[in-house]
């Protein structure tokens, strides 16, 4: 369990230095990660606590928990719908991935059911096989 907990935070706690030595893109890292930081930061904060108490730093995975409250002023599911948003004016309307990535903003980035794939008009593959083995005649082989 410890071994877990340490390789958590430490992969957490060095996202955070990135951030805040803006080493990285933090809308990026935000997106990507910051969900994740959160959970874990509210899940691990108890044992995180019990080792600065045992360390007697209160600096110890400090990166971490700054990554996860600028995650959580932030926001990161907000910072995705924006990005979608921002990559979808770029691509033509026809496309059937920016047809799915709207129905999804749609129903708030819910598994995508059958009601999302009617309302992106994407077509459902059949699941009856074809009747020839060759659909084009003239793939045929003599």
């Amino acid at each position: 369990m410890r071994l877990s907990v340490e390789r958590i935070s430490h992969f957490f706690d060095q996202v955070g230095l990135l951030i805040s030595h803006n080493l990285a893109p933090t809308d990026a890292l935000i997106t990507f990660f910051g969900s994740g930081a959160m959970q874990y930061w509210r899940r691990l904060h108890p044992y995180l606590a019990a080792e600065r108490a045992l360390r007697g730093s209160t600096l110890y995975q400090a990166y971490f928990e700054i990554f996860a409250a600028v995650s959580e002023r932030r926001d990161p599911e907000k910072l995705l719908i924006a990005v979608v948003r921002r990559m979808t004016s770029l691509v033509r309307p026809s496309d059937l991935w920016l047809r799915f990535i709207r129905a999804k903003l749609r129903f708030r980035i819910r598994p995508l059911g059958r009601a999302a794939v009617a309302a992106a008009k994407i077509p459902l593959r059949s699941t009856t096989p074809p009747s020839s083995p060759h659909p084009n005649e003239q793939d045929r082989p003599p």
